[in-house]
């Protein structure tokens, strides 16, 4: 009688099947992994630029990457009479140096000269989001929100005249925006959120002026993408990546008698880390 049981590689190949056969799509996973507290680190490419109407180029760049620090808070559940309500909090905190490429005026002689150079940054940027999630398929869920935030961002131009001279660039923002959360396998969860949104209050505070320059309000835009892999325990690994752009549109002329030009912003983030399920 021969032996029809798997040997070697062939129980492999057995045990293999068996769990692609079992493995399924999963929505309790998808919930799972939008409650949490998580802990990434990781590094956010900078890259600003200053334009004038009528003349082609930037009149000065701003590129670098800043390490990064980010916390979150989540949670998707059944509250206030809405099934699958979701909240999220985050807060993140980008310092390090860039290299700026433009020009530097003498305030007091009104002489410009060109200059590239390195220059300390610090970005503080926090959003809130509430939403609904609706599960369109198992292991498939949409969750329409509503995004409310900030953002500062701290320049110190090391080789300005006067020497140490600052801009505080900082807005409010408001929009909506929609996530996709997948898991095609228990434990795995797939992401994608995207966002349009709108800023208010944008200013720049120069350190030698007592007064700020109010910036246009233009649009703010947001991507990401996120894996999350749930170990045993409740603990989470998981790789994100966020891309936001946005603009600021010219000042008046302030009372110094400068303005600030239009700019663009775009901002990319790579994170890794831990999250903490409950």
């Amino acid at each position: 009688m021969r032996d029809f049981r798997p040997r070697g590689g062939a129980a492999i190949l057995a045990a293999a099947v068996l769990l692609a056969g079992t493995a399924r799509a999963d929505t309790g996973t998808v919930i799972r992994a939008n409650n949490y507290f998580g802990i990434g680190a990781g590094v956010t490419h900078l890259g600003y630029g200053e334009t004038l109407a009528g003349q082609p180029g930037y009149l000065d760049t701003e590129n670098g990457n800043l390490p990064t620090v980010k916390f979150e808070l989540g949670s998707m559940r059944d509250a206030l009479g809405v099934s699958n309500l979701y909240e999220h909090i985050e807060l993140s905190y980008a310092n390090g140096q860039t290299t700026y490429n433009g020009a530097v005026t003498n305030l007091l002689t009104g002489a410009s000269f060109p200059v590239t150079n390195q220059s300390d940054a610090e970005i503080l940027a926090g959003r809130v989001a509430l939403g609904k999630g609706f599960v369109l398929a198992e292991g498939l869920m949409l969750t329409p929100h509503l995004d409310l935030g900030g953002r500062y961002w701290r320049r110190n131009l090391n080789g300005g005249d006067p020497p140490g001279y600052e801009e505080l660039y900082s807005h409010w923002f408001y929009g909506a925006g929609l996530k996709a959360d997948y898991s095609p396998v228990p434990r795995l969860t797939l992401s994608v959120d995207g966002a349009v949104r709108r800023n208010f209050e944008s200013r720049m505070e120069a350190s030698i002026e007592e007064d700020p320059f109010k910036l246009g309000n233009r649009g703010n835009y947001f991507l990401s993408g996120r894996v999350d892999y749930r170990l045993p325990g409740g603990v989470s690994l998981f790789a994100e990546t966020a891309l936001e752009r946005f603009k600021y549109g010219r000042s008046s002329v302030h009372a110094s008698g400068f303005f600030e030009p239009d700019s663009s912003t775009n901002q990319i983030t790579y994170l890794g880390g831990v999250a903490f399920g409950f």
